[in-house]
């Protein structure tokens, strides 16, 4: 590499005396050198001999290395360039500074450390070891021996030459050292991490598994692979076969890459400057030009490849599809930056059709098999279909909507994979450009036999539609019912969280909402935990009666089934006189006032006792002389569900505290509003802040 050094004027002129001076204190600097400027001893030797063992061999015949072992602890590299020669190995090669690189601009390096980087390793602050150099150049093979002379310096001896024998296997350069026992598991690891990114790779041995990368994206300079697939994270600069890290604060800005994207970009040697020890980047002007110059190009590269491979699909939904796929090598999913691309001039959308807009569309089989409490569910938009997930479909389109199904079986289409698309005719064209033009089969164009209807059967008179609720989801929706049959009935008022259930128990009226912990759908569920899920309901259907209906007298109070089950479940002998509970029971928001630690010096004095309450009734839940059973359990659904003590001695401690809170709701309701506003996340701590407002409130409500 062509080492730039910046000339500056001095001004002499008019001096008595000029010297120019080196660095003294050989053994100092040179110690300073090679192992202050390099952090890792281990890795430094292995890159360095490897790179120029690899710029100099033939292609076809690439370098050597013998990684140590317990038997042999040496390392070994060796070259099949034209070696050395005598004078340059004497006078040149263990210089500080000297190079063959330099004002190469097609090398790796060139400052002169890296012929001595042995030394970086064996140099301790106790002493230093040797290495071994032999130059096969010329028919000879010379032999020399690098260290530290005694009084600090560098010192190359010449140990002997001889005439090359066909064993030499040529020319080339060969460096070996030793190494120590503790430290030759770590070669075998970095001689794997360096070796990586060389090719051709060179002979090892012991041989090293490298695996087999998984290439999830490839271009012009640039290379994406799956992460864990290779022995590295983060984008990385290749300079000749030399991977170096990009660091991420000095990541040029792209939201197409990544602190963990696996990206290895191909960078021309000079354009882009690298430390003197080698070992990472030099965030100089020119790196941050060279680095911003290949991301653009990564960027325009990828782009065109990533149109290419969209608009060589067959149809829109294959393109959607494939879109999809490139957009999971992008980091976090970049949809917005594959959206751009389209297909042959049609825009990719994340929903197909806008919602509530004039085309509708759903999947077919997929309608056929959707039934809603066992009724078929007819044509009804689906409006978060994927676009990317049509691929294999046939499109169909209706206009007119009569006989749908008859069509669709006169055209041979039920056992197909169908997209169904309703629009009317002015819509069509907006219809297919947002699916990009595709081949499609009119429905209307589908010619059906002219039907004959028979004499309308009239219902009876007792039948009648009306909403009814399923007790397994409480899920309700509107059928015929046959009010002369016995039916259950119910009570619904509010929606949401306000979503009330009214049942009547023995002609007392009891009310359930979902916004505290006693609530119909919890009641439910706590029979069918306890072996009632066959028998809730039997086979009777429940309506839902409205407030000012006067219910049948044949027809059986919901809350009155429930009750009658309970009864029958539970035996006395075997319920504790006090039902078990747990810290649970008690109503989440009152639970959360006391996690949160709110300070409560402010708060109305009721809430003060519902905790005090709270933690006494807990304090004594460990005093429980057994653990709960099902007739236990039965018989607290039964106290929620009727408010007393029907079958029973049973008794909830926690009644009154929940009773309470009932009533403190009702009072301020604003409360439950402010505790769910300001602890959004559970991880959200009652600060200064949050407890200022609720000082705030409970000073208003206490005037």
């Amino acid at each position: 590499m062509r080492m730039v050094h910046a000339l500056n004027e001095t001004v002499g002129e008019g001096a008595q005396q000029v010297k120019q001076t080196g660095v003294g204190g050989d053994a100092k600097i040179v110690y300073a050198l090679l192992t202050g400027m390099v952090s890792d001893k281990i890795v430094y030797p292995v890159r360095e001999y490897a790179t120029n063992a690899w710029e100099v061999s033939p292609p076809k015949k690439p370098f050597e290395i013998e990684l140590p072992t317990r038997f042999n602890p040496q390392y070994t590299i060796r070259d099949f360039g034209p070696g050395l020669p005598h004078s340059f190995m004497m006078n040149k090669y263990a210089k500080i500074g000297e190079s063959t690189k330099d004002g190469d601009d097609d090398a790796v390096g060139g400052w002169g450390f890296g012929s001595k980087a042995a030394l970086a390793y064996l140099m301790r602050s106790d002493g230093a070891g040797a290495f071994t150099v032999i130059s096969r150049f010329r028919g000879f093979r010379r032999v020399y021996s690098i260290g530290v002379s005694e009084a600090g310096k560098i010192q190359i001896s010449f140990l002997g030459e001889w005439v090359l024998e066909p064993e030499d296997r040529g020319t080339g350069l060969e460096i070996s050292f030793p190494v120590r026992e503790a430290d030759i598991g770590r070669f075998h690891e970095h001689a794997k991490a360096v070796l990586w990114s060389f090719h051709p790779r060179p002979v090892i041995s012991p041989a090293i598994d490298f695996g087999e990368p998984k290439v999830l994206n490839k271009g012009d300079g640039w290379t994406v692979y799956r992460k864990g697939t290779v022995p590295f994270e983060g984008p990385q600069v290749m300079l000749g076969p030399v991977m170096y890290p990009i660091d991420p604060y000095n990541m040029p800005d792209t939201n197409m890459l990544d602190h963990e994207t696996c990206i290895v970009f191909e960078a021309k040697i000079g354009t882009i400057s690298v430390s003197a020890s080698r070992e990472n980047l030099q965030y100089d002007d020119r790196t941050q030009s060279g680095l911003e110059a290949l991301f653009e190009a990564y960027r325009i590269d990828w782009m065109r490849n990533a149109r290419a491979q969209v608009d060589a699909c067959r149809t829109y939904f294959d393109a959607r599809w494939k879109a999809m796929d490139i957009a999971d090598t992008l980091p976090g999913r970049q949809w917005h930056v594959v959206r751009e691309i389209g297909w042959r001039g049609f825009g990719f959308f994340d929903q197909l059709f806008p919602g509530s807009g004039p085309v509708k569309a759903v999947r077919w089989p997929e309608l056929r098999d959707r039934t809603r409490n066992g009724v078929p569910v007819t044509f009804k938009a689906d409006w978060e279909i994927n676009p990317g997930e049509l691929q294999d479909r046939k499109v169909v389109i209706q206009h007119n909507t009569s006989r749908s199904v008859e069509r669709l079986e006169a055209a041979g289409l039920t056992e197909e994979k169908l997209l169904w698309v309703r629009c009317k005719r002015a819509d069509l064209a907006f219809a297919l450009a947002r699916m990009g033009n595709p081949d499609y089969v009119l429905l209307d164009d589908i010619k059906l036999p002219k039907s004959t209807r028979g004499p309308r059967e009239k219902r009876p008179e007792s039948v009648k539609r009306r909403k009814v609720v399923n007790l397994q989801t409480l899920e309700t929706w509107s059928e015929f019912v046959d009010h002369d049959d016995e039916l259950l009935y119910l009570r619904i008022k509010g929606r949401g969280k306000k979503l009330t259930h009214i049942l009547t128990v023995d002609g007392e009226v009891h009310e359930f909402t979902d916004r505290y912990s006693t609530n119909l759908r919890g009641i439910l569920h706590a029979m069918r935990k306890n072996s009632l899920i066959d028998q809730i309901g039997g086979d009777m259907t429940c309506v839902v009666v409205n407030e000012d209906e006067q219910p049948l007298d044949h027809w059986i109070s919901l809350g009155d089934h429930l009750v009658e089950l309970l009864d029958a479940a539970i035996d006395p002998t075997q319920v504790a006189p006090t039902i078990p509970w747990s810290y649970a029971s008690f109503p989440e928001a009152l639970r959360r006032t006391v996690d949160k630690e709110i300070d409560l010096g402010l708060a109305p004095p009721e809430l003060k006792e519902m905790i005090n309450e709270m933690r006494r009734l807990n304090r004594e839940r460990d005093m429980l002389e057994r653990d709960d059973n099902d007739h236990d359990r039965l018989a607290a659904v039964l106290l929620s569900l009727t408010g007393t003590d029907l079958k029973s001695v049973a008794k909830d401690p926690t009644q009154g505290v929940k009773t309470a809170w009932k009533e403190f709701t009702a009072k301020y309701p604003l409360f439950v509003t402010l505790l769910n506003a300001l602890f959004q996340y559970h991880y959200t701590k009652c600060d200064g802040d949050v407890q200022r407002k609720f000082d705030h409130y409970f000073s208003l409500i206490n005037k």
